[in-house]
C-alpha cells in the first residue's frame, strides 16, 4: 500500500462523516491541503472521492453516533444466520419478525439523528437506510461494509453481490484495511450448492409445517363444525318447547278470561245476598228481643192475677 492509500482511509472515514452538503467543500479543502503539504497522490485521490447518497450519510453517521444499535442489527442477523444453518423454521420466523421491527426502528433513529444534525429526510430516504440494514443482516459482505462507515450509497437488503456492496463504498476494503490486496470474501461454487441446498431443506420444511398446519386446522374445522350441529339442534329443540310453553300459557290466559267474566255477574250475586242475610239476621236479632219483652209482660201479668 502507498502512503497515499494509507492517509486516504482516514481522510475517507473523516468525510463521509460529514453532512452531504458539506461534502465537497470539505473534500476540495482536503485534497487542496494535501497538495500543499507536498503529497499530490494523496490529493489526487481525495478529489477524486465521490460524495455519499443521502441514504448513505444517515448510514455512516449512526455508524458513528449509534454504534450499539448497529451492534444490535449485525448481532440480530448473526442469530438469524445461524436458525438457517440449523434449519430451525419456527425460531426464524420469530427472528424474522425481530428484524422487520429492529430495523425498521433504526432507520427511525436515524433519521431522526439526521434532523438533529440539520439534514430532514424523506420516507424514501428512510426506507433505503432500512434496506440497507437489511442487508446487514442477511451479509456479512455487506455487514462490513455498513460497519466501515464510508458508505457511498444505499444497499439492497437482496441480490447483492461482492461486485456490489464493493461500489457501495467510497474507498476499496483494501484501503480500510491498511493492505492493497484484501479483497470482500466471495463464496465458492461449494458455499454456494450448500446455501441452495439449505434454501431447498428450508422450503420443503415449510412446504411440510405447512401441511401438518392446514391438516389441523381441518381437524379442527371438522371438529367444531360438530359441536356446531348439535348445538344448533338443541337451540332448535328448546324454541320448539318455548313455543309450546307460549302457546299453553295462552291458552290459560284465554281460560282465565273467560272465568272472570262469569265471575263477575256471580260476585255480584254474591255481593246482593250477603245483604240480604244482613238484614234477615237484624229481623231475627229484633222478633228474637220482641218474643223475650212480650214473655215478660206475660210473666208479670199472671204473676198480678194470683
Amino acid at each position: 500500500m502507498t502512503t497515499a492509500e494509507g492517509g486516504l482511509a482516514g481522510v475517507a472515514r473523516d468525510l463521509y462523516g460529514v453532512t452531504p452538503g458539506e461534502f465537497i467543500a470539505a473534500r476540495n479543502a482536503r485534497a487542496k491541503r494535501a497538495k500543499a503539504e507536498g503529497d499530490p497522490e494523496l490529493a489526487a485521490a481525495v478529489g477524486a472521492l465521490r460524495k455519499p447518497s443521502v441514504a448513505a450519510w444517515v448510514v455512516n453517521m449512526m455508524v458513528r453516533q449509534l454504534p450499539e444499535r448497529i451492534g444490535d442489527i449485525v448481532a440480530l442477523g448473526d442469530e438469524i444466520s445461524d436458525a438457517q444453518d440449523a434449519m430451525d423454521a419456527a425460531e426464524l420466523r420469530v427472528l424474522t419478525k425481530q428484524r422487520r421491527a429492529l430495523t425498521a426502528a433504526v432507520a427511525k433513529e436515524g433519521a431522526a439523528l439526521a434532523a438533529e444534525l440539520g439534514h430532514k429526510v424523506s420516507a424514501a430516504v428512510t426506507e433505503q437506510v432500512q434496506d440497507t440494514l437489511n442487508a446487514a443482516m442477511t451479509s456479512d459482505h455487506a455487514g462490513e461494509a455498513v460497519r466501515s462507515g464510508v458508505l457511498l450509497t444505499a444497499l439492497e437488503p437482496t441480490g447483492f453481490g461482492d461486485t456490489s456492496v464493493t461500489e457501495a463504498l467510497g474507498v476499496p476494503f483494501g484501503v480500510l484495511s491498511g493492505r492493497a490486496d484484501v479483497a470482500p470474501p466471495r463464496q465458492g461454487p461449494t458455499d454456494l450448492n450448500a446455501r441452495r441446498a439449505s434454501a431447498r431443506a428450508k422450503s420443503a420444511q415449510a412446504v411440510t409445517d405447512a401441511r401438518a398446519f392446514l391438516a389441523s386446522s381441518e381437524a379442527v374445522a371438522v371438529k367444531t363444525g360438530k359441536t356446531m350441529r348439535a348445538r344448533k339442534d338443541k337451540v332448535r329443540t328448546v324454541q320448539a318447547q318455548v313455543l309450546q310453553l307460549r302457546a299453553e300459557l295462552d291458552e290459560l290466559l284465554r281460560q282465565v278470561e273467560s272465568l272472570e267474566e262469569k265471575l263477575e255477574p256471580i260476585t255480584a250475586d254474591l255481593e246482593s245476598a250477603q245483604a240480604a242475610y244482613a238484614d234477615a239476621e237484624a229481623m231475627d236479632i229484633a222478633a228474637k228481643a220482641a218474643v223475650e219483652k212480650a214473655q215478660r209482660r206475660l210473666d208479670e201479668a199472671r204473676a198480678t192475677a194470683r
